[in-house]
């Protein structure tokens, strides 16, 4: 890698950490890098308040924003940007197995 990195840390709002890891993991394994990769979440969200967006228009209740999370998901795995999800799950076996050793 061009900076030497072995380790990157993910921290995002909790209804962005999959896209956040699943992109990520997309990459390394687009570029040929061999990294671990973690998530992180800033801090504990209230699931059920309503939260403002970059808009500053108050949007939907979290767990709602997760799930129009997921369907961007699909979609950007459908389009090819993105790693499907078993993908995502042996890389994270292959991480553990490394970190035994």
């Amino acid at each position: 890698m061009q900076y030497g990195w072995n380790t990157i840390f993910i921290i995002s709002p909790p209804p962005h950490q999959v896209r956040a890891f699943l992109s990520t993991v997309s990459a390394m394994k687009r570029e040929g890098a061999n990294l671990k990769i973690y998530n992180v979440v800033g801090e504990a969200v209230d699931w059920n308040k309503v939260v403002t967006l970059s808009q500053s228009v108050p949007s939907a209740p979290e767990w709602k924003q997760l799930a129009s999370e997921l369907g961007k998901i699909e979609i950007y795995h459908e389009r090819g940007d993105l790693v499907s999800a078993r993908e995502a799950l042996d890389y994270l076996n292959r991480r553990e197995i490394k970190e035994e050793k």
